[in-house]
């Protein structure tokens, strides 16, 4: 899947050394974040959203910890909610609910008889220009952090949109990933599993090749922040950030985040990390 998705077949071997693959990925993730019980804070949906309250800006409830009567009052003005799994990724378990066909207890009991850990949320209707690119989904940008002795780096950005219909935006589900660079905001181009050069939103054919994207320095300094809020044995993180007309969220925090391709072959994703496993290993 790495051939693919790194684009290996237009890359020479040096090139291609510099990327992060999975296996890489998982080397990392045991040197940086080795600490089962604070990369809980990240994996588990509901530690996640306490711990990092500041930043959610919606309500939600771990729905086997909620009476019918609580959760009727918490989500009485939503017109849409979303459950999740309380440990899930890659956009599986996820169902909306559209309040004005489904009655509250109708809804509580669908998820409660799930039999296992779920979080229910008001549903976040996005706003500006995201939304258009693509309305049926929230269309998040993922910002990885990495923090050693105190000092927070920016490591990589990009930009993952849900095609026509589709609920969530990531790559696995059908979604557009769009590379970003991390120092300006602008948005390279985008790849699916089967298109790497995609200039344009499929389905609303709204221009994101070449577009900055609004309020970037802001989005980079929300990341900073939540990772001060991190366990000092968390290092790498990836934060998915939402971007509305007037507000920036932040949706999910993961501890092992994919790379994307490297678009410049003078970035050597693969030395900085091995640069930074240095700073930590001699700190």
């Amino acid at each position: 899947e790495d051939y693919f998705s790194m684009v290996f077949n237009k890359k020479g071997w040096i090139w291609r050394n510099h990327h992060i693959t999975r296996e890489r990925l998982r080397f990392l993730k045991r040197k940086f974040n080795s600490n089962q019980e604070s990369l809980a804070l990240l994996d588990d949906k509901a530690k996640f959203c306490t711990n990092w309250e500041t930043y959610i800006h919606r309500k939600w409830c771990v729905i086997d910890e909620i009476s019918l009567e609580e959760f009727e009052e918490k989500f009485k003005d939503a017109d849409r909610l979303i459950a999740k799994r309380g440990i899930g990724k890659g956009g599986k378990g996820i169902a909306v609910f559209d309040t004005s066909e489904m009655g509250y207890e109708e809804i509580y009991e669908e998820v409660l008889s799930q039999n296992e850990p779920y979080i229910v949320e008001e549903y976040h209707e996005q706003t500006g220009w995201l939304h258009k690119v693509n309305p049926s989904s929230l269309n998040t940008i993922r910002v990885c952090t990495l923090s050693i002795n105190g000092k927070t780096d920016v490591v990589f950005a990009y930009l993952r949109v849900g095609v026509k219909g589709a609920i969530v935006d990531n790559i696995h589900s059908g979604g557009i990933r769009f590379p970003i660079d991390h120092h300006t905001g602008k948005i390279h181009k985008g790849m699916n599993y089967q298109i790497f050069d995609i200039e344009k939103h499929p389905d609303s054919g709204v221009q994101l090749y070449g577009e900055t994207i609004p309020r970037w320095e802001e989005i980079l300094e929300l990341c900073r922040e939540a990772h001060e809020l991190a366990h000092d044995s968390l290092h790498l993180i990836g934060w998915d950030v939402c971007l509305d007309e007037d507000d920036i969220s932040l949706i999910e925090g993961n501890g092992g985040p994919g790379f994307p391709p490297i678009e410049n072959p003078h970035e050597n994703w693969w030395g900085d990390m091995k640069n930074y496993l240095s700073q930590l290993e001699s700190s």
